[in-house]
């Protein structure tokens, strides 16, 4: 995957918030979603990173253990 994660497109944080959505439906229907909970987990620590307005592929520097 190439390391360029680009302003203006769907970024990390936009990803996080609706992830975020998609697990609160799922609590509230009493099901479990373990990807996406490590989905929101991982764009988490991405944005913490200072990734949080580039394009959400940045979680791959978590990933790799950069951030």
């Amino acid at each position: 995957m190439p390391d360029v994660h680009r302003e203006g497109l769907f970024s990390a944080t936009y990803m996080r918030k609706d992830i975020g959505y998609a697990l609160e439906l799922a609590e509230q229907l009493g099901a479990s979603l373990p990807a996406a909970t490590l989905a929101h987990e991982l764009l988490g620590r991405t944005i913490d990173g200072g990734y949080g307005q580039v394009y959400h592929t940045a979680v791959v520097k978590v990933i790799e253990g950069e951030i």
